[in-house]
């Protein structure tokens, strides 16, 4: 008996052509200060067409589950109405001297997002998906550090956000994916399996 297929899968929202150029700015001069520091190699950076604002990791979830899961996201976001969104500060996750996440946040009309996020995770719960133990924090992961990275190269890496200002460029979002992600040598591949279109 052949072992059941298993896809890694998120949901998320994809951004628009203006703000993944935005990104990879902030994305080039974050690594050119990094490397002028000899700090590059700390950080696995995240290339900017594979950046995006995560609502829901899944994991890897078995393939039958797929079609449930596109379902009970569907039943949860429609009729919803989208929302207006913008690039935020640099920062890190958790704290400047344990910096393991380097990102973006997110400004803006925040209370539906966090809306979308919070229906998601109730319309999964029956599904099996427990709701995620932290409080929802939208951003855009722009590099992870790495576990041998010492403490005081991780407070310059939180330092070097300080200096970098990306342009507050806004978006509206209008759908949100379900995405399969492949994990490779190169990085992971990104595809979108489906997605739920808001109300203008």
């Amino acid at each position: 008996m052949m072992a059941e297929r298993l896809i890694r899968c998120f949901i998320a929202i994809e951004l628009p052509s203006p703000i993944v150029q935005a990104v990879d700015e902030v994305l080039r001069t974050l690594v050119d200060r990094a490397n002028a520091l000899a700090l590059g190699r700390e950080v696995r950076w995240v290339r900017p067409e594979g950046v995006h604002l995560t609502l829901r990791f899944l994991g890897e979830v078995p393939e039958r589950q797929i079609e449930r899961i596109d379902h009970a996201i569907a039943t949860a976001l429609g009729g919803q109405v989208g929302c207006s969104i913008a690039l935020g500060p640099l920062g890190v996750f958790p704290r400047a001297t344990a910096t393991r996440v380097i990102r973006v946040g997110v400004s803006g009309d925040l209370a539906p997002l966090q809306g979308y996020q919070r229906q998601i995770e109730q319309a999964l719960e029956p599904l099996g998906y427990r709701p995620e133990p932290r409080a929802f924090s939208p951003h855009l992961t722009l590099g992870r550090v790495r576990e041998t990275t010492a403490p005081e190269q991780r407070r310059a890496l939180a330092d070097l956000t300080t200096l970098v200002r990306p342009s507050s460029l806004s978006w509206r979002v209008e759908e949100i994916s379900l995405m399969r992600s492949e994990l490779s040598r190169e990085g992971a591949r990104y595809t979108r399996l489906s997605v739920v279109r808001l109300r203008p």
